[in-house]
Parts: structure tokens; C-alpha cells; sequence
């Protein structure tokens, strides 16, 4: 038997978090185990721990390659296509000039969908759906401004959703708007299909208004704040996104305070850093590190908590499958019938991986696609030996491609992945209430 070659240690209360980046195994262990763990010394352990560690995969046969059992998982999980996700440009076009915009602020492009691109999407969609017998379908609605095209949203809505019902299928559908455009037709139009809402809010007022505003200059917040109590008296569901940056980073607890008092405090909030690595820092000073992004968003959200504000729950530490740019079933289709494989990639042409026929409606697929779907973060020796490899995937395609040109390049994060699982792991355990004893080690793989 041998010490799995993904255990990895953290310090906790004078102990240490032993997690299995493979399997997603946790025990909190002395330093006389992580010591003897680490020297592959595994002979030296008691018979309880040799059975408690074998089950939980921390110990694992000499003879297994454990590199090829996750490129395996990775493998299998690119073509698992019980659920299609498809996010619907059905608009380039935007009412707002935000400051950290990736898209062009609408300038770049601004066309919409209409009937005809719409038949051809969901036809498109549909015959994903059944080539990869998928047992469910879930739709964003994405931009642009999404909720500037009504007509193309409901079309779409009504065909799928229908279809989903006449064939069996679970249909889940949601929208990433600004919020600026909710009215009570809006709300109750797309209450019919059960529709969820993530809306962006980037701090208190006086900060939210200085980074998103109507292209005319004035502010969003009061009439974003309107929008999200319309939402909430129809009882559909909303989140509210934070990006994360230097300008609003000490203000977002008065923030917390205001939701409150609004009575949102059950409306779930996401905060997200906007990392110095993402496409919106490309015309945008105010963006953070890695490492320091992730504390103060961690930061945060324990504020969060410790106020009685809902929270995006963080699943528990476990290994990743292929990100969901290399997912067969995944695809972001815009008004020129355009595919992508991340939204962070719109508008340009050159991070698309093809197109739909209008004809026929079937995917035409360029070089990029082949690109994407298959590149291997095994092939690279630094990231097949990494202990990490399991989380973080081999780094972000969409990075990669950013600032290299080719997704087959590498950009390592390790420093951020290591902070940013270690911050994952405490909370974890303080969730828990561990002091001494050990934490459950059952886990799974993410796939």
C-alpha cells in the first residue's frame, strides 16, 4: 500500500486537514499521521487507520496510477450528457455602459434574434437534447440585455418547454439581466415557465452607481432595487451577484446591511472577484490578484453569515470533471447563430467554435471546437504530476486562450488554488463544529 499521491495537508487548530483532491476524503489528523502519510511510510499506521484510510482512498494500492483514474473521470465527464445547458444570446443589444464590460457595451454588437433565428436555435437545441438522450434541459437567457428581446425570449420559452413536456423532459430556465427592465408583464410573463433571476449589484448605492450605469450616465440602483421587489411579490426566484474589486471591496457590509433592511436578506448572494486574468480587466484597472480576490470574497461571505444573509452555498471541496466549455451537451448560441463554449468569450468571432446552419439547423464546427473538446491537461507533465490537478482542471480555457492564443497552452494558478481550497476546508470544518474529532470522510468525485 502507498500514501495516495493526491493527499494534501492544511493546518487547522494545531492539526491538519488531510484532504484527497481525487476522491474528496477529509480527516482532520496530528502531524505524526501527515508526517508518516507524506513519507509513504504507511506501515507505521494502526489497523484502524489503514482501514479508515483504504476506504476513504488516502492509502491505495502500489500498483495503481492514480493519474490515469483521474484522466479517466476527467474523460468520461466531458461526454455526460444527462443534462444539456444552453445559454440564448437573444440580444447583443444593452442599455447600460458598464464600466468592466467584456462585451462592448452593447456598441460592438447589437443585433437580436428573431423568428426565424429562433426556430433554428431551438431546433438546434432540441436535437442536442436527444443526441445525447439527455434527461433534462436547462436554458439561460443571456446578453446583451436579454429582457430588451421579450418576443425571442417567450418563443423560446413556449417551443421548449413544451416540447420538454411532450417528451419527458425536465426543462429549468433562468436569466442573467441587469435588472433595470423588470415590470410586472415582464415578471409575469416569464413566471409562467418558472424562470429564475441573477442580477448583478455591485455594493450600496453610491459605489453600484458608479460602475453601473445607463449609458446617459445616470445610476441603476433605485431602479434595480423596484425591479427585484417586483420579482419577489410573483415568488420567483433571484440572485444577486457582487463583482468583487478594489473600488467596492470595503463597502459591501453596508451593502449587507441595506439588504436587510429591504428585506432580501433570503435572496441568495453570489461574490465574485473580478480576477486580474479575466477578459473585463482588459480595458480595467480596479481588478484584484488571484489570492487576494478569493480571501476577501471569503471574507465576505462569513460577514455574510454572520448576519443572517443567504449565501450562495459552496459545495463541499470535491474533484472536478472537465470545465463546462468541454462539455458536449454545453453550448452559448448568439443572434448570428454563432456557437461559443464560454460566455465569457462573446461577441468576438474569433472564440467561436462554429455555427448553426440556418438551413438545416445542424452545428458547422471549426478547428476551435476540435480545439477545445480536446485538449488534455494531462498532456503537460507539470500539471499531470500535480497533486492539485483534480480542482483546478489544468486552468481556465478561456484565460488560456485570452493570453496565450491556443488552449493548449498552460497558466498555472497553483498559489490561488491552494489558498482558495485551504479557505474551503476551514469553513468546512467550522461549519461542522470540529474541534478535535475527525471530520466525516466520505466524499466523491464531481463528475
Amino acid at each position: 500500500m502507498k500514501s495516495s499521491h493526491y493527499n494534501v495537508f492544511f493546518p487547522y487548530n494545531g492539526k491538519y486537514i488531510l484532504f484527497n483532491t481525487l476522491r474528496g476524503s477529509i480527516f482532520l489528523v496530528d502531524s505524526e499521521i501527515r508526517n508518516i502519510l507524506e513519507k509513504n511510510e504507511v506501515n507505521l499506521l494502526d489497523e484502524q487507520s489503514i482501514h479508515a484510510f483504504t476506504d476513504n482512498d488516502i492509502i491505495v494500492e502500489d500498483e495503481l496510477n492514480e493519474q490515469d483514474v483521474y484522466q479517466l473521470m476527467y474523460e468520461r465527464s466531458k461526454y455526460c450528457t444527462l443534462s444539456t445547458t444552453v445559454e440564448v444570446v437573444t440580444t447583443y443589444a444593452c442599455n447600460l455602459a458598464c464600466t468592466y464590460c467584456y462585451e462592448g457595451k452593447g456598441e460592438i454588437e447589437n443585433k437580436k434574434m428573431d423568428e426565424r433565428s429562433v426556430a433554428c436555435t431551438v431546433k438546434f437545441i432540441q436535437n442536442l437534447v436527444e443526441s445525447g438522450s439527455s434527461t433534462e434541459l436547462r436554458v439561460s437567457l443571456f446578453g446583451g440585455e436579454p429582457l430588451l428581446n421579450m418576443p425571442a425570449n417567450l418563443n423560446l420559452a413556449e417551443e421548449l418547454s413544451r416540447w420538454c413536456e411532450e417528451n419527458n423532459k425536465g426543462f429549468f430556465m433562468s436569466a442573467v439581466t441587469n435588472g433595470t427592465l423588470f415590470t410586472e408583464k415582464i415578471v409575469e410573463d416569464l413566471a409562467q415557465y418558472n424562470c429564475g433571476f441573477l442580477v448583478v449589484l455591485d455594493g450600496p448605492q453610491e459605489i453600484h452607481d458608479q460602475r453601473r450605469m445607463y449609458k446617459n450616465g445616470k445610476g441603476t440602483f433605485e431602479d434595480i432595487i423596484e425591479g427585484l421587489h417586483c420579482v419577489t411579490d410573483n415568488g420567483l426566484k433571484i440572485k444577486i451577484r457582487v463583482n468583487l474589486d478594489e473600488t467596492n471591496r470595503y463597502h459591501i457590509v453596508s451593502f449587507f446591511e441595506f439588504l436587510k433592511k429591504e428585506g432580501f436578506a433570503d435572496i441568495s448572494l453570489n461574490i465574485t472577484p473580478v480576477f486580474k486574468t479575466s477578459p473585463a480587466c482588459s480595458s480595467y484597472n480596479y481588478c484584484m490578484p488571484d489570492v487576494e480576490g478569493t480571501l476577501a470574497a471569503d471574507r465576505l461571505y462569513s460577514v455574510a453569515r454572520s448576519m443572517n444573509i443567504t449565501v450562495a452555498k459552496k459545495d463541499r471541496p470535491s474533484c472536478q470533471g472537465a470545465c463546462r466549455a468541454q462539455r458536449y451537451s454545453n453550448f452559448v448560441i448568439d443572434p448570428f447563430l454563432r456557437l461559443f463554449k464560454c460566455n465569457i468569450q462573446l461577441p468576438f468571432a474569433e472564440n467561436s467554435v462554429g455555427r448553426i446552419n440556418p438551413e438545416n439547423s445542424e452545428p458547422e464546427f471549426n478547428q476551435f471546437y476540435f480545439d477545445v473538446m480536446l485538449r488534455d491537461p494531462f498532456s503537460v507533465q507539470e500539471c499531470r504530476m500535480c497533486s492539485l490537478l483534480p480542482i483546478c482542471r489544468g486552468g481556465c480555457l478561456a484565460e488560456i486562450f485570452e493570453n496565450k492564443g491556443a488552449v493548449r497552452e498552460r497558466i498555472c494558478r497553483q498559489q490561488a488554488v491552494y489558498q482558495s481550497l485551504q479557505e474551503d476546508l476551514k469553513a468546512f470544518a467550522e461549519e461542522r463544529g470540529v474541534q478535535g474529532e475527525s471530520l466525516d470522510p466520505s466524499g466523491s468525485c464531481s463528475l
